[in-house]
């Protein structure tokens, strides 16, 4: 039980490119989105190569693709009210 426990976890790490373990990116950018991989595919290249001229520095985006706008509404909507509720229990 614990060894496919295990290796469920690691599983995604030894699967991943080398070039995305070995990255020295400077920062990571998570984007929740409905838009399939073509769209996600351009506005990475797009957006890495601005930043990088603006900012100077090597971005990641780190795509979240949790179904349709819907979807999207209800799961932001519930991270909001999880947050606030813990900020107010512990303040």
């Amino acid at each position: 039980m614990l060894l496919v426990f295990v290796s469920i976890l690691v599983t995604p790490f030894l699967m991943k490119p080398k070039e995305v373990v070995l990255s020295n990116v400077d920062e990571t950018l998570v984007i929740v989105t409905p838009h399939n991989e073509a769209i996600r595919s351009e506005f990475t290249r797009g957006f890495q190569k601005w930043y990088k001229e603006k900012r100077g520095k090597s971005v990641e985006l780190d795509w979240r693709t949790i179904g349709g706008t819907s979807e999207i509404a209800r799961y932001i909507a519930s991270e909001y009210t999880n947050a606030f509720e813990n900020y107010w229990e512990r303040n």
